[in-house]
């Protein structure tokens, strides 16, 4: 009797220690599973559905434009604007051009002249710039000082055989200025000495009734550039 009841025990145990090891290896692992992905279902009849934005082909802004559609203004390539063209003819040489008075107009306290570069040569060419003036008494001795420069684009202006270029001198009446307006600061000029622009070439033209300044300092007289 004894040895059959530990033949039992033996066997409930070895039973007991069979179920634990089954127990433990299909125990689950801690923590809930990670629920599935949301699927996509096709509509009954309709097309299937379309792949995530990650799957995509290239994206819309680098796909050609359709044909009769203009390129956007963003990708057009930006071309400099065309510089402009350098005078055909050669520059007028100081000896072809002759200063011309061709008006006079006065206004406010000031005289404005309108003088022409006259081209007496027998081909076109060009001039650029501000002239030289002065003022010059009868023996041709300068009176004052030179002429200030207006502001104003100075551009290549051609001029035709017998043509003219034109600029604008303006001067102010003596006795008006700080340095001019007493007797003894000014005197009697005979004409405008003038000179083209960038070289030494002067000529004079006459002029009447004008009296100038005799102080360099004072700025009396004023040029604007060479226009058509």
């Amino acid at each position: 009797m004894r040895r059959i009841t530990r033949a039992a025990l033996a066997a409930a145990s070895a039973a007991v220690v069979c179920l634990t090891t089954m127990g433990a290896t299909a125990a689950p692992t801690t923590g809930p599973p990670a629920p599935p992905g949301p699927q996509r279902a096709a509509p009954p009849g309709g097309p299937p559905p379309s792949p995530p934005a990650a799957q995509q082909s290239a994206p819309a802004a680098q796909q050609t434009p359709p044909a009769g559609q203009q390129t956007p203004p963003a990708a057009r390539q930006m071309r400099p604007p065309p510089r402009p063209s350098a005078p055909v003819n050669p520059p007028c040489p100081p000896a072809r051009l002759r200063p011309v008075l061709l008006d006079t107009e006065g206004a406010a306290g000031s005289v404005y002249l309108t003088i022409g570069y006259r081209n007496i040569g027998q081909r076109s060419c060009w001039v650029r710039g501000y002239p030289t003036v002065a003022f010059v008494d009868r023996d041709g001795r300068q009176i004052g000082g030179f002429a200030t420069r207006t502001d104003g684009p100075a551009q290549p202006v051609t001029i035709a055989p017998g043509r003219q270029a034109t600029f604008v001198v303006r001067y102010v009446q003596a006795g008006i200025q700080q340095g001019c307006d007493q007797p003894g600061t000014y005197r009697p000029a005979s004409g405008l000495r003038i000179s083209p622009p960038g070289v030494w070439h002067p000529m004079v033209v006459p002029l009447a009734d004008a009296q100038a300044c005799s102080w360099p300092w004072v700025r009396q007289l004023s040029v604007g550039p060479l226009t058509r």
